[in-house]
């Protein structure tokens, strides 16, 4: 039996549904999504024109008790990385820091009161105590792009009176999109805020104690 031979037309159409189909599928398809990166906030580190003056030294330990008692984050300042418009708040779905920003200030802080400045770390007793909050550890979108740290620090007495209530923020710009910029400078910002926040701390607790 002779077979017929299809149509030109008919092949040429069959090829299209069939090219047509293939690219329907492609676009149901979902797109691989980006890898998830993970980021430390780490200060770009300054030049050093005396090579042998290495960093700084841990004071000894002999300034006040204190108890660090908590350091909390407002609840969106978790391991996703956080930017903020004049009117928007979004997270970046593939960058994420390496610790929550409560850990990371948490390690700063205590370094810089406890090694750097000297302060006697209390675990109990009666000592004054510190409480943190994280306010904001986040990129700000503008015309001017930057990298926001703000901490709001609760200091009282080993009675509990309050000794100093304050808001210490800190900026730095971010010079470009790449997200190791970004870390950079919310690094900065950090190291900047922690430093301010323990002299305060440091200066009432040395007020305090000369009444």
């Amino acid at each position: 039996m002779r077979v017929q031979a299809a149509p030109a037309s008919a092949v040429f159409h069959s090829i299209v549904a069939v090219a047509a189909a293939g690219a329907l599928a492609g676009c149901l398809l979902p797109d691989t999504p980006p890898p998830i990166r993970y980021f430390t906030p780490v200060a770009q580190p300054a030049p050093d024109n005396n090579p042998k003056a290495g960093g700084r030294s841990p004071s000894p330990r002999l300034g006040p008790a204190l108890r660090v008692v908590s350091v909390s984050a407002a609840p969106h300042l978790r391991d996703r990385i956080v930017w903020r418009s004049e009117v928007e708040l979004g997270f970046y779905e593939d960058w994420r820091w390496v610790a929550p920003p409560a850990e990371v200030v948490t390690v700063a802080l205590e370094r810089e009161l406890f090694e750097v400045r000297g302060l006697r770390q209390a675990t109990s007793g009666l000592v004054p105590i510190l409480d943190v909050q994280v306010l904001a550890f986040e990129e700000v979108l503008g015309s001017a792009t930057e990298a926001r740290v703000s901490l709001l620090l609760i200091l009282s007495d080993a009675r509990g009176g309050g000794l100093l209530t304050k808001t210490i923020a800190a900026a730095r710009p971010i010079p470009s999109d790449d997200p190791v910029d970004l870390a950079r400078a919310i690094g900065a910002a950090l190291d900047e805020a922690v430093k301010r926040t323990a002299g305060e701390v440091e200066q009432a607790l040395s007020a305090a104690g000369s009444r």
